[in-house]
Parts: C-alpha cells; sequence; structure tokens
C-alpha cells in the first residue's frame, strides 16, 4: 500500500496505538482496535456500541459492485467512499478511481475498499462474488504491514 492511504481518516478510527514512556520520550509499543469497544465506568466496560451497524459506505459499495458485476461505471460510488475517508486530504486524480495503483480491476479495488472500510467490523462474510478470498488473501500482507509501517511495530518475536 502506498503513502497516499496513510491520510485515510478510517486508519484512527480503527486502531489506536499504546505507548511506554523510555526516558521522557514516547514510542509506540503496540497497538489496539478500538471498534466496538463499549465505554468504561468506574472501571467497568459497558458494551454499549458491540453491535455492526450498516453504514452509508456498506451501501455505496454494495451499488458499486452491482454496478461493476453488470459492466457499469462503479466510479461515483467508490469516490464517494474515498472522499469522506480521506476527507480534506482528498484528491481525485491521486485517490479517486481509477487512479490508484489498485484500481486495475473494479472489483478488487471494491473489495480493497471493503477490508479498509470495514476492517474489526465482523463484515467478513458479508462481501459478495466468487473472487473474494483471491483477493482477500493478495490484500491482507500488504494491509497488515501497512499497519506495521504505521505504527512503527516490529515483525521480530521476542
Amino acid at each position: 500500500m502506498s503513502t497516499k492511504e496513510l491520510v485515510s481518516t478510517r486508519k484512527w478510527a480503527t486502531i489506536q496505538p499504546a505507548y511506554n514512556k523510555v526516558n521522557d520520550t514516547y514510542e509506540i509499543a503496540g497497538a489496539f482496535v478500538i471498534k466496538y469497544e463499549g465505554e468504561q465506568d468506574a472501571g467497568v466496560r459497558h458494551y454499549t456500541n458491540d453491535f455492526p451497524v450498516y453504514r452509508y459506505a456498506d451501501l455505496l459499495l454494495l451499488l458499486a459492485e452491482a454496478k461493476a458485476l453488470q459492466g457499469e461505471d462503479p466510479s461515483p460510488e467508490i469516490n464517494q467512499v474515498r472522499q469522506r475517508a480521506y476527507a480534506g486530504a482528498y484528491r481525485e486524480a491521486e485517490h479517486g478511481y481509477p487512479h490508484m495503483a489498485t484500481d486495475g480491476d473494479a472489483r478488487e479495488a471494491i473489495l480493497r475498499e471493503r477490508l479498509l472500510e470495514f476492517v474489526f467490523e465482523g463484515k467478513g462474510g458479508m462481501i459478495h462474488g466468487e473472487w473474494v478470498m483471491n483477493t482477500f488473501m493478495n490484500i491482507l500482507p500488504y494491509f497488515l504491514q501497512n499497519l506495521i509501517n504505521c505504527f512503527g511495530l516490529s515483525t521480530a518475536i521476542p
């Protein structure tokens, strides 16, 4: 994945870095998922948001998938999702479909958007099409490497 994707707001809505203080400086020690974390009240966690929600991005990507399968242009729907994710950093010529390096196949681009948009939301089984497993397995190593790079984590096992 490219550095263009690092500006996406999806990362900070999904993952929270954890820090250690070492000699008056903070170093990233790891990361944890912040989706569906519930609420803390006097040391007790209440799971008030631990259920999947169908978001507008899901509707847009379902429509984009239907269009792609019918040979129609899914650009408007994919770009609406990306525009929201990149917020003020969004540039059509840089982030818009089909301008990213991974946009060679519309269905794979849609799957990639689903992976980034719905990570840790339990929607893996909601992804449609016969191409899912092959594409997902091709994207997963890059996604995990991006997480490692973003947070400066080591892949070495102590």
